[in-house]
């Protein structure tokens, strides 16, 4: 499964926003912190060439955007067939609250419902079970880079 994925893991510590695709489906995976505006545009340019049809994104704590990043995302996600959300900052969800009403499909998660979310977001022909793999997968690269590099980073799960 794992040799599936297309990984745009962090290029540095200090980025905050790592992604892969897997078929139709892109994972994304942030940490608390100001969203560099080069990273976004690279992970909004996979989601425009990649063509992915459903998007799991999960971030832990509060990163930041502009309201010109958070237009941008809404632009670049508005056509996806389903989109689910891992997150347990109330800030974060309001967001994504306003994402909906905005006509997006997109549903939030809280961390203790993961499975949940994996579930609800697998493409056909894959198991919520291959999507929480795939997710573990970048989720534990990621912190290590983070971990290794920030030892008092608070994004933990």
């Amino acid at each position: 499964m794992r040799d599936q994925l297309s990984l745009d893991i962090i290029k540095q510590p200090t980025d905050v926003l790592s992604w892969g695709t897997w078929g139709e489906l892109m994972i994304t995976f942030a940490v608390e912190g100001e969203m560099p505006e080069s990273r976004l545009v690279s992970m909004l340019d996979r989601v425009r060439d990649a063509s992915p049809k459903r998007v799991i994104a999960a971030s832990l704590g509060r990163y930041k955007m502009t309201s010109v990043q958070r237009k941008q995302t809404r632009e670049a996600y508005g056509e996806l067939d389903r989109i689910a959300t891992i997150t347990d900052d109330p800030i974060t969800r309001g967001i994504i609250t306003a994402f909906g009403w905005l006509g997006m499909n997109i549903k939030s998660f809280p961390w203790t419902n993961l499975r949940e979310a994996c579930d609800y977001i697998a493409p056909s022909g894959a198991t919520g079970q291959a999507v929480f793999d795939s997710f573990s997968h970048i989720r534990e690269l990621h912190m290590a880079i983070v971990e290794k590099s920030n030892p008092n980073n608070k994004s933990k799960i």
